[in-house]
């Protein structure tokens, strides 16, 4: 009965969480284009003479609700989250990602409960597929940079060419941010826009560090940094740099294809008990049924199932060689 009781309000919580979040998103779809409507207006009425100012400042809220805001401000949990987001390119506000967190976690936790009434085993479930927001977040971040480090090294030589063809710093980066590939090519250009908005050199280098997670970038910032406090020449600084670079992808290259067999191994000891699970329960149900009523069986998904996450993170990390 207080397993009963428990899932019920984790699906009541679900669907609370659920409802918030497609008003939310109904409300700002409105608020949008209401927004768009009155720039049209506003243009409309305006002066063929008059310059628009557009707006600099950047939207730091975390959340479309002031008071959650607030709370989202003060917590270093919610700031790391935002940095993520950003890293990521995900344009989604802490507070919507917390709240599918929640959305997922309450609903796994519900329908477990309800299905094999064994509370650490819904538990379980729910922070497993709570997590799914998070590490997708992290995917996206991971697959961002590897596609900026890819285009990185041609970049680079394009910044060392424009230097040594007599460009001043902000023009090889306005070049750079012009005819570098997309990812690169946007990051550069923020730089560029930020240190024409008067923003030290400095600052808007540590800045694109921030926004891209990147071993690379900061080779690249410290080479940078050094040589306008010290002195020296830049374009021979940053063309050794590339060199190094391209070293490192080579050797990285070289590790991963020496890691493949264990990455194989790693995803068929993953899916291995998943596979003998589903031929056992079509070959011998009584079999597999035994695990799904008996509450012996039930705690022994719930240990086979924590032991092959921490099993899968355990491969993960040993195969996952940094360069």
């Amino acid at each position: 009965m207080t397993v009963i009781a428990i899932a019920s309000a984790a699906a009541f919580l679900a669907v609370i969480l659920l409802i918030w979040w497609i008003y939310g998103a109904f409300a700002r779809a409105t608020s949008e284009s209401a927004r768009s409507v009155q720039t049209r207006l506003d243009a409309l009425g305006r002066r063929s003479d008059a310059v628009p100012y557009p707006s600099l400042l950047r939207d730091e809220s975390l959340s479309e609700i002031p008071t959650l805001d607030r709370l989202l401000h003060q917590s270093n949990l919610a700031r790391r989250l935002d940095l993520l987001l950003r890293q990521a390119d995900v344009k989604m506000r802490v507070g919507v990602l917390l709240l599918m967190i929640l959305v997922l976690a309450a609903a796994a936790f519900a329908i477990v409960s309800w299905i094999t009434g064994h509370v650490p085993l819904a538990i379980a479930a729910g922070v497993l597929l709570g997590a799914i927001p998070y590490w997708w977040v992290k995917r996206k971040k991971a697959i961002r940079v590897r596609k900026f480090e890819g285009s990185f090294p041609d970049a680079l030589d394009l910044f060392v060419n424009a230097l040594r063809a007599g460009y001043a710093f902000s023009g090889a980066m306005s070049m750079v941010s012009e005819e570098a590939p997309s990812t690169v090519a946007k990051e550069f250009g923020i730089a560029f826009e930020e240190h024409e908005l008067g923003l030290e050199t400095k600052d808007t280098l540590l800045n694109m560090v921030e926004r891209v997670d990147s071993l690379d970038l900061k080779l690249f910032v410290t080479a940078i940094v050094i040589q306008r406090e010290t002195g020296g020449n830049l374009a021979e600084v940053l063309d050794k740099i590339s060199y190094v670079i391209r070293e490192r992808f080579r050797i990285l290259g070289e590790v991963r294809a020496y890691s493949a067999q264990g990455r194989f191994s790693g995803m068929v000891l993953g899916l291995l008990p998943i596979i003998m699970a589903i031929v056992f329960t079509v070959i011998v149900p009584e079999y597999m049924a035994t695990l799904i009523t008996d509450p012996a069986g039930k705690l022994l998904i719930g240990i086979a199932i924590v032991l092959q996450v921490l099993g899968f993170f355990a491969i993960r990390r040993i195969v996952d060689v940094k360069v």
